[in-house]
C-alpha cells in the first residue's frame, strides 16, 4: 500500500494504491512451521504481483498497529476482494514495448531486503562450489606408510613388519655382511675363524689430523696389514672419523678439501684398501649443502682410481632432523651405513636394549625411502651394556660383548629372560636377553644386550624388509655370523 499524487488530482485528497486481486476459493492450507508458512506467503504474494493490474482507489485510514498485530488466521480462508470506489477510473499501466522498467519495477517492490540477502547467499555458494568441482586435483605420491612427521615416539602399540613395507625389490637369496674392526680388538680378529665369513671388512683405523687434511692412524699401521694378509679375499675399506670442529674448517675451504681428498685417497691406495668409509658425525644441518659438494668431489676422485666411497650416517626417524641428505649422498656414494643402534646407550638415562627390533625396523624404512636398496647397510650391534644405579638413582652404562654378558650370568647362576612386547615409545622389542644382579657392594646392576638368537630375530625381519646388507659393530664383539643362519 502507498500514497501518492496524481496530476491534476485534487491535492487535499490522498489515494491509496491497491493491486486488483482475483477472486479465489476458499484454501485449505497444511498446518507449516513458521518459517515455512511465512515463505510461503511470500512466494503467493510474489506470484499475485507480478500479475496484477494496477487501479488507483481512494485511500482509507490505516488500521492500528495494534489491531494488525491482533488479527488471527484460520485454517480455512477466503481473501475478500478489494473495494473498488467509483471515482476512481481504472487506469491500466502499460509498459513500452521491448522495455525492462516495469519488470524491474515491480521487482524492486516485491523484494525486500531479506529475500536480496538470501539470493545473494544462495548465488555466493553456487559459485564456491562451481570452483570446489573445477579445481584440479593433483594425484598424491604414493609413499611408504610412515609418519613423516614423527621425531621420536611411534604409534603405540606399532610393530614394523613385512607387510609395512611394499614396493621393494626382493631380498637377495643371502645377506651380504659386513663388520668394523676396531684396533683395540685386532688381537682377536687375527684369531677368529669367523672373521673369514665376512664379505667385507671396514677398518676403524683413520682419524683427520690436526692439521686439517691429513689422515692419521689411530693404532700401527702393521696390525691392519697382518689381518689384511689373513683374509686377502675379503674387501676391505677404511674407516675415517673426525673431530666435528675440526672437519667444519675443511668444509669451509675448497684447497682444505682439496688436500684431504687426496690424503683419502693416498691412504686407500697406499694400504691396500677397496675403499673409504666417513664416518663424519655431528655434523649440522647448515652443512649440509657443504658435505654434498665434497662427498662428490671425493667419489669422482676415488671412482676415477677404481675405488669405492661408503658414508656411515647416523640414525634419524624424521628425515627433516637429518643433517645430511640422504637422497643426494646415496646417489654419489657406492654404500650408505645407517648406524641402527645405542638406542639405549652409555649416556642414557635407564637401562634398556641396545636396539629394539621395531626402532631398527622403522630406521631401514625410513632410509629405504632415500637410499637404493642395493646401496643400503643396516648396522647392528652385537654387544650390550651394565649399567649400574648411583647412589643418585641415574644410571651409567659400561659396554661388554655378548660373550661377556652371557659368561657373566653363567658365573652368578642367573638365567637371562627374553624381553618381548613394546617399550615405552611403543617399539617392539623382539626377543632380547636382559637379567638382573647385585655385586658384592650391594649395587644393582641391569645388563640388556644382542645374542644369537635376537640378532637372528633382525636379521631376518630385515631381510624380509628388502635390506640385503648387515655391517656389525663389531667384528670379534660377540655371535660369530655362523650362528645366524641366512647370512
Amino acid at each position: 500500500m502507498q500514497d501518492i499524487r496524481l496530476p491534476n488530482y485534487p491535492t487535499n485528497r490522498p489515494i491509496q494504491v491497491h493491486f486488483s486481486e482475483p477472486e479465489v476459493e476458499p484454501v485449505q492450507e497444511t498446518v507449516q512451521s513458521p518459517k515455512a508458512a511465512r515463505l510461503t506467503r511470500s512466494l503467493r504474494r510474489f506470484s499475485q504481483i507480478m500479475t496484477a493490474p494496477i487501479i488507483i482507489v481512494p485511500a482509507s485510514p490505516r488500521p492500528p498497529r495494534e489491531a494488525k498485530r491482533q488479527r488471527t488466521f484460520t485454517a480455512t480462508t477466503a481473501k475478500p476482494a478489494p473495494v473498488r470506489a467509483a471515482v476512481a477510473p481504472r487506469v491500466r499501466r502499460t509498459a513500452p514495448a521491448f522495455s525492462l522498467k516495469p519488470f524491474l519495477t515491480r521487482m524492486r517492490a516485491a523484494l525486500r531486503p531479506q529475500y536480496l540477502f538470501f539470493a545473494t547467499q544462495t548465488a555466493l555458494l553456487l559459485a564456491i562450489g562451481f570452483l570446489v568441482i573445477r579445481k584440479e586435483v593433483v594425484p598424491q605420491q604414493t609413499t611408504l606408510p610412515i609418519a613423516q612427521n614423527r621425531t621420536v615416539l611411534p604409534v603405540i602399540g606399532e610393530r614394523s613388519d613385512t607387510a609395512l613395507i611394499s614396493n621393494l625389490a626382493s631380498a637377495s637369496e643371502s645377506t651380504k655382511v659386513a663388520a668394523w674392526v676396531a684396533p683395540w680388538n685386532a688381537e682377536r680378529v687375527l684369531g677368529d675363524a669367523a672373521t673369514g665369513t665376512y664379505d667385507s671388512v671396514n677398518a676403524f683405523w683413520g682419524t683427520l689430523a690436526a692439521d686439517g687434511f691429513s689422515i692419521d692412524a689411530k693404532a700401527p699401521w702393521e696390525q691392519w696389514t697382518a689381518i689384511q694378509a689373513q683374509y686377502p679375499d675379503i674387501e676391505t675399506h677404511l674407516t675415517v672419523t673426525a673431530d666435528p670442529t675440526l672437519f667444519a674448517t675443511v668444509l669451509a675451504n675448497l684447497d682444505t678439501q682439496s688436500k684431504h681428498i687426496e690424503a683419502l685417497v693416498g691412504a686407500a691406495k697406499t694400504y691396500g684398501f677397496d675403499g673409504i668409509d666417513l664416518d663424519y658425525e655431528a655434523l649440522t644441518l647448515d652443512q649440509n649443502v657443504l658435505f654434498t659438494a665434497f662427498a662428490g668431489r671425493l667419489s669422482e676422485r676415488l671412482h676415477a682410481e677404481s675405488l669405492k666411497l661408503g658414508i656411515t650416517v647416523e640414525t634419524r626417524i624424521n628425515p627433516e632432523d637429518a643433517p645430511l641428505d640422504w637422497e643426494r649422498i646415496g646417489q654419489l656414494a657406492d654404500f650408505i651405513n645407517v648406524m641402527a643402534y645405542d638406542y639405549y646407550g652409555a649416556s642414557t638415562s635407564e637401562p634398556g636394549p641396545v636396539a629394539p627390533l621395531g626402532w631398527v625396523l622403522e630406521n631401514a624404512r625410513v632410509a629405504l625411502q632415500k637410499v637404493p636398496t642395493e646401496k643400503l647397510t643396516i648396522g647392528l650391534g652385537n654387544y650390550g651394556y651394565d649399567w649400574t644405579q648411583q647412589a643418585d638413582g641415574s644410571w651409567r652404562g659400561i659396554g661388554l660383548s655378548s660373550t661377556r654378558a652371557e659368561e657373566l650370568a653363567k658365573s652368578l647362576s642367573i638365567a637371562p629372560v627374553y624381553a618381548s612386547g613394546v617399550d615405552a615409545r611403543g617399539y617392539s622389542l623382539g626377543s632380547i636377553p636382559t637379567y638382573t644382579y647385585t655385586d658384592e657392594n650391594s649395587t644393582t646392576h641391569v645388563v640388556w644386550y644382542d645374542d644369537a638368537r635376537s640378532l637372528q630375530d633382525k636379521v631376518s625381519s630385515l631381510k624380509d624388509a628388502g635390506i640385503s646388507r648387515i655391517i656389525f659393530w663389531s667384528a670379534d664383539l660377540a655371535v660369530p655370523t655362523t650362528s645366524i643362519s641366512g647370512l
